[in-house]
């Protein structure tokens, strides 16, 4: 579309690879919250937010890496959003045979995005 940005933030791209729309992505926030006892308020609007450029708190951040299966020690060391785990390609650790050439190339082919 003419005008539009291409440019994705990294908590939309997260969210976006693992199916998650913004209403249910605040529900797992609240719910694995609620599990490591830091409650959370988090909303739809509050998940736009943060994909305009609002950085979490801290406990959010703690709920969010937990969800995300990354060491809370890396977030903070990191900063927020580049410890979100956007940049991994798990496709590139088959091994360097033909097979794992193969799994590789489908893996990286299948997580583009669409472009109609």
């Amino acid at each position: 579309m003419p005008g539009e940005s291409l440019a994705v933030h990294p908590l939309t791209f997260v969210r976006q690879s693992r199916g998650w729309g913004k209403a249910e992505f605040a529900r797992l926030m609240q719910a694995r919250g609620k599990l490591l006892g830091i409650p959370l308020a988090t909303n739809r609007t509050t998940v736009w937010k943060w994909e305009q450029g609002q950085e979490p708190d801290a406990d959010t951040q703690r709920v969010l890496s937990d969800l995300l299966s990354v060491p809370y020690e890396r977030a903070r060391a990191e900063g927020w959003p580049r410890w979100l785990p956007v940049w991994e390609v798990t496709g590139l650790t088959a091994p360097w045979t033909e097979a794992g050439t193969v799994e590789a190339l489908a893996d990286l082919v299948g997580s583009g995005r669409l472009d109609r």
